[in-house]
């Protein structure tokens, strides 16, 4: 077997994989995503001395070899670049070794643990907090802004400064400290430059937007003694907005599928009503959300801005419905509202964006230099900067407040000159021809309304079943408040973040030679102090509550109705009274486009508008010391000894301005930041003992073991073990194991947050289900009714009449929910341990083949969990008797909404320990490679790798009062139960052929069938049940047999994924490029209903899925 300089090894295109042996010619094997080029221990361990010792992640002791019993994956960016992956955040986030969901720019949107624009790296699902982020061997500092930022953010890694990118799948908080449960990412930064060098990248996709493009350049210079190198970078990654990409369509679409796998997405079942009617009525396939120019007011459901017809009899506005009756105003035929005239949801393709922008601007400065002496002392430094900034415009929220019925501008104040009585215009509205015409048809129609003679009315005669008949008028002569829905151009829809990166690392290194005694030799220190930090800045413009209320003529305090808007009030904050103007919230010119509408004036917008602005700080502050070197001598090497010991001070202060910190903008979520420090204190040690003797069925046995004792600020104490053997019988194959235990304190987020809102929509419990009330008699109807008596039990006990409340209303809305931090959490403690084997066939000189598997298994006690809100309510009103649940104390109800006394306002979702976790599965690996294939005068070495992921097991097991819960999650969204990645290639002199093709599998909703089945998505068998709109709330594109039509289902799976890149590389003497296509053959995200399934523009997000379609990269790369 021929060996291989380690230089050459350390400095080439490699990527290692730890478990699996592969042959040492200069062939190339694969791990999980990128080619590798590995040694095994013995390849070259007679040819290294002491000066080309390494560390290897995984372990801190020193070796001769690269070699590594722990699963170990070492990604070479060059490689990486003939996949087209160009960037950091691909390259780790499209690892088979990563799942669960995985938070890229495209969730900027929402709310989120770092803070807007955030991106991190999630290893075997377990979630990015339970994943250690190193740079060379350390710590990286957290990085985001808002709330209370505790995850390295891997989208601010500078690309072209990586030399490779080391995977560690393994627990190693005995070897790290804590967060590395799942796992370590290492990323190597280049320490060999020599000379100038220039790298230029850049992929642009086929269907435009979402350009990236990057820049870097190092120089450097070595000497015997020592080196030093500068480096910078710039990159540029374009926007990417919903009409840039034709799979989005523009909007979020319902989607469907009928029996024979046709797809539909236009709504049906919103026209049927109509159509039975003799109507008709316009629809479309973008699901029609977040309705906006429109107002509520009185018994008014909603009234939009039609100037053109307004047949509610309030000058410029119309009503969709009353009573479930369909309004044709002017007698056209056609119903006069259509909900998707009315949504942003289409209409803001090209404002609203899917990816952020993205400047990042990074610089290194690293060296070392070794003294003269025995003791070969060699200082060293290194100095890491970037700068990111990032701007985001999201889809536009709406604007709803409460307007007082004495407001000078408010349609329903009779008092004004332009007022209306809305009761009287109401009751016009249900006596009008055509109303009537239609609510007798409606309430003479057993389909449609359940009865087929208006309730016994009918039989009085025609022209009886009327509204009046039925008591619906209103009384008159009175103002009334309303409520505008409107959308208003740039508000809280703009986030622009800037974030400042810096580490300084300086430290000693050297030989300890007054050690070397007996059988004591190579021994060596390595010390170093670290400080590195996190600035980062958020700013959002929008309109503030406190203003706009005041401006409405509300008291900004109190919400007292005042006489008039901006009314004078004595004491009255400078900020909040300064430049009031009466606001009009019925302007024309609101109303005129769904998601930009525009103040009347200037001085409106100024007066209500603000800028929320965020200042986060994080730190990191590390002392490390270790001493390593032999102890003694075995028949198969030295035995090795480590010790060392750590200070580490993590550090947040995170501060809001008063509009975050008090919630001030109307409807967004408040956050009052973090400030809080926690100090550990380390002692460590290893040890590597080679037990083996080089004879056969005993070539090697290697032993290496690892402890750790932690002392934590808050929680005290806690220790880790780690134990791993290395067995080779015979030199071509391989077996490996390691067991120990990790663990992951509770991060600064959950011991310091002060407290982070979000808004989320709950159903109620104790609202009056739709089915068991008649909106007609206004009346409930207990046989229908479907819920517990505990559920209402608990309502009472909670002082909620659950037979009245909320009936005929939405029983789900939004509601405001706060997570904040616990000092008194304890830490999350696992167990993990691997199996594997390798083997490198030894027949025949003819091909290389080299295969491994490994098999892995964790299991997370004791986890640290937000409880959401929906299962907080469960809890509390399904799932407990008595009203005992402990977290019904987490649920606020406001008995003083002006609206809906009693509603859910406010659900506290703090950290607490409860739950565990688990992971299992399997990696394989393959490798076959022929070299030397004659084609005429030249010869060809073709190869190809395959590597696989087979999650077997990722299971959520809850416990709660006494009952645990189990939820097994693989085959599920983000957690399919294969990955992998097959890359067949072809060399030629300097040219490289790669072609790579990545799978996904198939994944579902639920892959037990119990929620499928609850949500009538399935029978018990797990079968799809096909159904319509007429007998079924699940589907709304098809009317099946009884409109002559067929049934359908709505899209809650995805199909297996096949990705594919190819490429072409040119490596010359001091020159290299590349060129390729990503996505060969532009295939799209899966397409899924987002009333089933989370998505962005029915596109799944965070799951390893292509987002940009078809697209062209190149690299080039020049030495001078």
């Amino acid at each position: 077997m021929t060996s291989i300089d380690l230089k050459k090894l350390l400095l080439g295109t490699t990527l290692i994989s730890g478990f699996a042996v592969f042959t040492a010619t200069p062939t190339f094997a694969q791990t999980t995503d990128t080619p590798v080029e590995v040694t095994t221990a013995d390849d070259n361990a007679d040819d290294e001395d002491d000066d080309n010792e390494i560390v290897v992640t995984g372990s801190r002791l020193k070796k001769s070899t690269f070699s590594s019993v722990a699963p170990l994956l070492v990604i070479d960016t060059d490689l990486a670049t003939d996949q087209g992956l160009l960037n950091p955040v691909e390259i780790l986030q499209t690892s088979s070794t990563a799942g669960g969901q995985q938070i890229d720019s495209s969730f900027g949107g929402f709310v989120l643990d770092n803070g807007p624009e955030s991106e991190t790296i999630d290893l075997r699902g377990l979630g990015a907090n339970r994943t250690l982020v190193m740079i060379n061997g350390r710590r990286l500092v957290p990085g985001g802004v808002e709330g209370a930022p505790t995850q390295p953010s891997i989208n601010a890694v500078p690309f072209t400064m990586i030399e490779t990118i080391d995977i560690l799948t393994d627990g190693a908080s005995s070897v790290y400290g804590s967060d590395a449960v799942a796992g370590v990412i290492n990323v190597i930064l280049k320490d060999d430059f020599d000379g100038l060098e220039i790298d230029i990248s850049a992929d642009a996709p086929e269907q435009g937007a979402g350009e990236d493009y990057t820049i870097g350049a190092s120089y450097g210079i070595n000497g015997d003694r020592g080196f030093i190198g500068a480096a910078v970078e710039y990159d540029y990654q374009d926007a990417v907005a919903q009409s840039d990409r034709d799979f989005w369509a523009g909007c979020d679409r319902n989607l469907e599928v009928t029996e024979s796998g046709e797809f539909r997405s236009v709504d049906l079942a919103a026209a049927d009503v109509a159509n039975q009617l003799g109507l008709t009525r316009e629809t479309s396939g973008c699901i029609p959300s977040r309705l906006t120019q429109r107002f509520i007011a009185g018994s008014f459901g909603s009234i939009y801005y039609q100037p053109g017809i307004a047949n509610s009899f309030v000058p410029g506005f119309s009503e969709s419905s009353l009573f479930s009756v369909p309004i044709d105003g002017n007698g056209d035929g056609e119903v006069d509202v259509a909900f998707q005239n009315f949504s942003p949801n289409g209409q803001q393709a090209e404002d609203r964006d899917i990816i952020n922008e993205q400047k990042l601007w990074s610089a290194m400065l690293t060296g070392e230099l070794t003294l003269e002496g025995s003791a070969n002392v060699t200082p060293y430094f290194e100095v890491l900067y970037n700068n990111i900034e990032t701007d985001r415009t999201s889809g536009q929220p709406q604007l709803f407040p409460f307007v007082p019925s004495n407001n000078p501008f408010n349609p329903c104040n009779i008092n004004q000159p332009n007022g209306v009585d809305c009761n009287a215009a109401y009751n016009s509205l249900l006596l009008s021809p055509n109303y009537l015409n239609l609510f007798e048809q409606y309430y003479t129609n057993a389909e449609l309304s359940g009865t087929d003679n208006c309730f016994g009315l009918a039989v009085f005669g025609p022209g009886v079943c009327n509204p009046a008949n039925f008591g619906l008028l209103l009384p008159t002569g009175q103002s009334l408040t309303a409520r505008p829905v409107i959308g208003i151009r740039g508000d809280r829809n703009r986030v622009e973040t800037e974030r400042t990166q810096a580490r300084i690392v300086g430290g000693v290194k050297g030989d300890l030679p007054f050690m070397n005694f007996g059988s004591f030799k190579d021994w060596s220190f390595d010390a170093y102090g670290m400080h590195s930090w996190s600035d980062g800045t958020s700013s959002r413009s929008g309109i503030r509550e406190d203003r706009l209320d005041y401006s409405l003529g509300y008291h900004p305090i109190t919400g007292a109705v005042l006489n008039a808007p901006c009314e004078p009030i004595q004491g009255l904050d400078a900020d909040i009274a300064a430049g009031c103007v009466p606001v009009n919230l019925f302007a024309p010119s609101l109303y005129e486009v769904a998601n930009a509408g525009e103040f009347a004036s200037q001085a409106e917008r100024d007066y209500l508008f603000d800028s929320r602005d965020f200042d986060t700080h994080t730190s990191l502050t590390v002392f490390d010391a270790i001493i390593q070197g032999d102890v003694f001598s075995l028949p198969g090497g030295d035995v090795s000894v480590l010790l060392g010991a750590q200070f580490r001070e993590d550090g947040l202060n995170s501060q809001p301005d008063n509009i975050a910190r008090d919630g001030l903008f109307f409807g967004f979520f408040s956050d009052q930041g973090a400030t809080g420090t926690r100090t550990t204190k380390e002692l460590y040690g290893e040890t590597f003992i080679p037990l083996g003797t080089g004879k056969p069925f005993f070539r090697e046995l290697n032993v290496e073991l690892a402890g750790r004792l932690t002392d934590d600020e808050f929680y005290g104490t806690n220790e880790t073990w780690s134990a791993k053997v290395g067995y080779r019988p015979v030199d071509s194959l391989l077996f490996r194991g390691t067991a120990g235990t990790s663990f992951r304190a509770p991060n600064l987020r959950e011991l310091f947050l002060n407290g982070q809102t979000g808004f989320g929509t709950i159903a109620d419990p104790c609202a009056v289900p739709d089915a068991a009330y008649n909106p007609l008699t206004m009346t409930y109807n207990p046989a229908n009714d479907t819920r517990t008596q505990v559920t209402l039990d608990n309502c009472r006990a909670a002082g909620i009449d659950p037979t009245s409340f909320l009936a005929g209303q939405f029983s789900a809305y939004s509601v405001e929910s706060s997570a904040g931090g616990a000092k008194d959490l304890d830490p999350e403690t696992s167990d993990s341990y691997t199996l594997g084997a390798a083997f490198e066939q030894p027949f025949t000189d003819a091909f290389d083949l080299d295969m491994g598997v490994t098999y892995y298994s964790i299991e997370i006690d004791n986890t640290v969990i937000e409880p959401g809100t929906a299962f907080i309510v469960d809890d509390c009103y399904n799932q407990q008797a008595n009203f005992s649940s402990a977290f019904c104390s987490r649920i606020t109800r406001d008995f003083n909404d002006p609206a809906n006394p009693g509603v859910i306002s406010f659900i506290d979702r703090g950290f607490i320990n409860r739950d565990k976790e688990t992971a299992k599965g399997w990696d394989f690996n393959a490798h076959l490679q022929k070299d030397g294939i004659a084609i005429g005068d030249r010869s060809i070495d073709v190869g190809v790798r395959t590597n696989w992921n087979r999650t077997t097991e990722r299971n959520f097991i809850q416990s709660n009062a006494g009952v645990t819960n189990e939820d097994d999650v693989v085959g599920e969204f983000y957690f399919p139960k294969w990955r992998g990645l097959i890359t067949p290639y072809v060399e030629m002199d300097k040219f490289r052929f790669t072609w790579s093709t990545q799978f996904v599998d198939d994944v579902t909703l639920d892959n037990d069938n119990e929620d499928l089945e609850a949500l009538g998505l399935t029978d018990a068998s797990g079968n799809r049940i096909f159904t319509n709109y007429v007998d079924s709330g699940n589907v709304v594109t098809c009317g099946g047999p009884a409109r002559g039509d067929v049934n359908c289902s709505p899209v809650y799976t995805a199909d297996d994924y096949w990705l594919h890149n190819a490429s072409i590389r040119y490596t010359g003497d001091d020159w290299g490029l590349t060129v390729g296509v990503a996505n060969v053959f532009d295939k799209a995200p899966p397409q899924v209903d987002p009333a089933y399934v989370f998505s962005v523009s029915n596109s799944v997000v965070g799951g390893g899925y292509d987002l940009n379609g078809r697209e062209f990269f190149a690299r080039l790369q020049k030495r001078f």
